[in-house]
């Protein structure tokens, strides 16, 4: 069956018959949302550093601190778009008329959901990387960050591929 529903005043048709859906239909797009936000904070946050670095003695934009926040920053500028497009196919892949199979639905929401979740942990784990100490391997929000995005990438990949099967 067909429905309509109405996201940001958009109306668009889904399809309904998706029985293992975790998330709303609209769940991608929120994910697409959720990703401008993060780049549009990280970014602001950014600039607000490079402002006050220009006034500070302790913050430099060679300071550990500002190191923390730049990586952090730059890779969700990296995955950003890749994550987004994700999203969108995702949720292009279920408007097609026709039945996606299950564990496509499923593999779709789960990488929608980790990818969101991931991004989060990755840029907590950046930020709170000890200071001053020289640290082997990645602190562990990072590292659980990281392999949450990958697995992201893989589910929403897998889940764009079995809808069109």
């Amino acid at each position: 069956s067909k429905a309509t529903v109405s996201v940001l005043n958009c109306q668009t048709t889904l399809n309904t018959r998706h029985t293992m859906s975790l998330l709303p239909a609209n769940a991608p797009l929120a994910g697409v949302g959720a990703h401008g936000l993060l780049g549009l904070v990280m970014g602001a946050l950014m600039s607000s550093l490079r402002v006050r670095s220009l006034s500070s003695k302790t913050l430099k934009v060679t300071s550990p601190v500002f190191k923390h926040w730049h990586n952090a920053q730059l890779n969700q500028a990296e995955y950003n778009p890749l994550f987004m497009g994700l999203y969108v196919g995702v949720y292009l892949s279920r408007q097609t008329g026709g039945a996606v199979p299950d564990w496509a639905v499923l593999a779709g929401d789960v990488g929608v959901a980790s990818g969101v979740l991931g991004s989060i942990l990755f840029i907590f784990g950046c930020a709170m990387q000890p200071v001053g100490v020289e640290v082997k391997s990645p602190p562990f929000f990072r590292a659980v960050g990281a392999l949450t995005r990958y697995v992201s990438v893989l589910a929403l990949s897998v889940g764009i591929i079995g809808a069109c099967l």
